[in-house]
């Protein structure tokens, strides 16, 4: 019977080794888990504000373009109330 006790004793000490490797390796994962979450808001935020520029970018010559226009319309029109 102490042969039987000593395997016994022995099993339970490898499987609470294991159980305890199992719960450091959950442990970890959600550590990992946790890094890759935070890495992919700041990938997101990122893309949003690339975005964000390109729009700007976009727009920005149309924007003077367009106030071109607008100066180029007032001196005219000032031009025509002068001549009438």
């Amino acid at each position: 019977m102490a042969g039987l006790d000593e395997i016994i004793a022995k099993l339970t000490k490898e499987k609470k080794a294991l159980q305890e490797a199992h719960q450091q390796t959950l442990d970890d994962l959600q550590a990992e888990e946790d890094k890759v979450n935070t890495l992919t808001k700041a990938k997101t935020k990122l893309e949003q504000q690339v975005d964000d520029v390109s729009v700007k970018n976009t727009l920005f010559p149309l924007n003077i373009k367009i106030n071109s226009y607008n100066v180029q319309l007032s001196i005219m029109l000032t031009s025509l109330s002068l001549w009438l």
